[in-house]
């Protein structure tokens, strides 16, 4: 007893260089380091130590950091550490001992800047992390789940305090092997779907979405991939994270040189230059943005009011409409903003079908998106003081189709009937529905031309009873009257006349008295 009372006082009298100035071991210290000479054969003895379980060993090392008097025995907790990760070798953590191995990485981490000893078995830990949690008994991982949630709570605090970017990156790493199916499925470790439950009830959402908005530049990327990351897993992570409003931190930062020079101020009309994003953090921006939007159009078990608690701001908007303006002058060069140019116009038409409390009309969206549509039809837009041109080509189609879909919708909100009379919207839609030949040539070809009409006849059914004295003005009914005799005449299409059928049946619904009258002059109803 008092022979081994002798090595524990030796052992603690040992200053921390002395033990750790002759490891030179590559990665973490393990039971395969050189022995010396210069320190007692007590701290190698390795088959002595290690009869101890994982259990016992972190015990112990609870006991040391959770006594303020003891938490500053650098030796003691490095020899228990040391013993601990020798034990563990690479099969992972045990789920009976997460609790005790949440404390010891949180005081790792909180401590390691003070104490540069702890840096080696910090990152052996968090290279650990990848690795799926043991289970000794198949119930355990219903036993343990609230341990495992705050498992995840705590891989979210880390990436908070962790020092370096090379350590964080380590947790980076440990969720997606946790919560993607990249790991041989092992019967002894507690399965992908318990990881994900656990995942959506901890703070991990909410802690990654608070990161986003502080992050800078450089770290922005990697941050948003957690998000995607995260998003991509369930539609309960992508509400959490909604109502945490990860939404308006992504459309607030849409466009870099925005977001830095002129953050929160109606942009310009005007090219901002500065650097701008990666075509690949772009497109993680799009499939980001898709994946928390799925989960809004497909109500699944969504929130009460969820929806009418997605509130905006004007630096939202402004975010998202400037970058929307800098895709489309970019895709007169690049293909891959062609792309990108159809995608934002997907996510604002989504928005308007989903998020109707959203004022696109003070965000300056309303009016580009009908500016725009007008431009796009006459072959050029205005956009930065340059001029556009748009060819005839599928992703132009594409395009001015969902743009087609955009002012439908938002015919529904009065302010903005004002800018489509403003752009004179109503003279466009008539002259896709039924050109004048005469006076304009026809530069889809047949196939393009009757595929856009369908657009255009659908959005004419709902902007018609909006603007009565518009298509009055612009000889609605006698254009609709004469593209359905003609139909009936020359070219029999069932589902085309079906089509102007209908869409005369919804305007004489709309019960407009002005509207009846004038279909009574063209002689279209009695």
């Amino acid at each position: 007893m008092e022979q081994n009372k002798t090595k524990v006082q030796y052992l603690n009298k040992l200053k921390v260089e002395d033990v750790w100035k002759e490891f030179n071991c590559p990665k973490y210290v393990t039971y395969l380091c050189p022995r010396t000479d210069k320190l007692p054969k007590e701290i190698f003895e390795f088959d002595e130590q290690l009869k101890l379980d994982t259990n016992c060993i972190l015990q112990k090392l609870d006991e040391l950091i959770s006594d303020p008097v003891t938490s500053n025995s650098v030796i003691r907790i490095c020899k228990l550490l040391y013993d601990y990760l020798s034990k563990v070798g690479d099969n992972g953590y045990k789920v009976k001992d997460l609790s005790l191995v949440i404390k010891v990485l949180k005081f790792l981490a909180e401590n390691v800047n003070r104490v540069k000893e702890y840096e080696l078995h910090l990152d052996r830990m968090l290279e650990l992390c990848n690795i799926r949690l043991l289970l000794e008994k198949s119930s355990e991982s219903l036993i343990h789940k609230d341990v495992i949630e705050q498992y995840f709570t705590l891989l979210g605090h880390l990436l908070v305090i962790l020092p370096t970017k090379k350590q964080a990156l380590k947790v980076h790493k440990a969720l997606h092997s946790l919560l993607l199916k990249t790991q041989k499925e092992d019967i002894s470790a507690i399965q992908l779907e318990h990881y994900r439950k656990a995942m959506e009830k901890s703070k991990l959402p909410l802690t990654v979405v608070e990161l986003l908005q502080a992050s800078t530049t450089e770290t922005y990327p990697k941050t948003l991939e957690l998000v995607f990351l995260l998003s991509s897993i369930s539609y309960k992570c992508c509400h959490r994270m909604l109502e945490a409003n990860v939404l308006n931190v992504i459309l607030i930062r849409m466009d870099l040189p925005y977001a830095i020079q002129l953050h929160c101020t109606r942009p310009p009309d005007l090219m901002l230059n500065g650097i701008e994003y990666s075509d690949e953090t772009t497109l993680l921006i799009m499939n980001t943005l898709w994946s928390l939007m799925k989960s809004i159009i497909f109500p699944n078990n969504m929130p009460t009011n969820f929806k009418e608690n997605l509130t905006s701001t004007h630096c939202v908007l402004w975010g998202l409409c400037y970058a929307f303006k800098r895709q489309i002058y970019y895709s007169q060069y690049r293909k891959f903003n062609t792309k990108i140019r159809n995608e934002i116009a997907m996510i604002i038409l989504t928005i308007s079908i989903t998020l109707p409390s959203w004022n696109l009309v003070s965000g300056d969206i309303a009016d580009t998106v009908i500016k725009y549509l007008v431009g796009i039809e006459s072959g050029s837009v205005r956009i930065f003081a340059e001029i556009i041109k748009f060819d005839r080509t599928i992703d132009n189609l594409h395009f001015e189709k969902i743009l087609l879909l955009i002012v439908t919708h938002l015919a529904e909100v009065d302010a903005c009937i004002f800018l489509m009379i403003k752009w004179k919207l109503m003279q466009t839609i008539l002259e896709i529905v039924n050109p004048n030949v005469e006076e304009t040539k026809v530069t889809w070809n047949v196939s393009q031309f009757w595929d856009l009409w369908m657009y255009a006849i659908n959005a004419l059914s709902v902007l018609a009873p909006k603007m009565p004295q518009q298509f009055v003005e612009y000889h609605g009914g006698i254009r609709l009257y004469t593209m359905l005799e003609w139909c009936l005449n020359t070219k029999f299409d069932i589902k085309i006349i079906m089509t102007c059928v209908k869409t005369i049946c919804l305007i004489i619904l709309s019960d407009n008295k002005y509207l009846l009258e004038y279909l009574r002059e063209c002689g279209i109803i009695l």
